[in-house]
């Protein structure tokens, strides 16, 4: 399992950095060049992206198929629910009907 995890981070973060090349402004790497921004850029990089990345792969691996797909349904409306209450973002009617979406699918897979 762990040379399966290893693969999937590599791969995930691999492809995600050459995708997102595009987008970036090239003008602006000089920014990092320094010791703050780039200690700042790897802890983000670290905690933020590739632990939680890695342990919520992991987590997965004993799970049933079924299991896996409804948490990973369930994902986004923990975050928003997260979002809301704990950091006071916004809560509007758009965020609702998707919840209520996300809920009503969840009902329908298990029926």
């Amino acid at each position: 399992h762990k040379r399966v995890i290893a693969f999937l981070l590599a791969s995930t973060f691999v492809f995600s950095a050459i995708s997102i090349l595009p987008f970036c402004n090239i003008q602006e790497v000089g920014l990092l060049l320094n010791i703050k921004s780039s200690c700042l850029l790897v802890g983000i990089a670290i905690f933020c992206t590739i632990l939680p990345f890695f342990f919520y792969t992991y987590g997965l691996i004993g799970l049933e198929t079924s299991k896996a797909a409804i948490i990973v349904t369930i994902e986004p409306l923990v975050a928003t629910m997260i979002g809301f209450t704990v950091w006071g973002e916004p809560f509007g009617i758009t965020k609702l009907i998707g919840i209520l979406f996300i809920l009503v699918s969840i009902i329908l897979l298990e029926l």
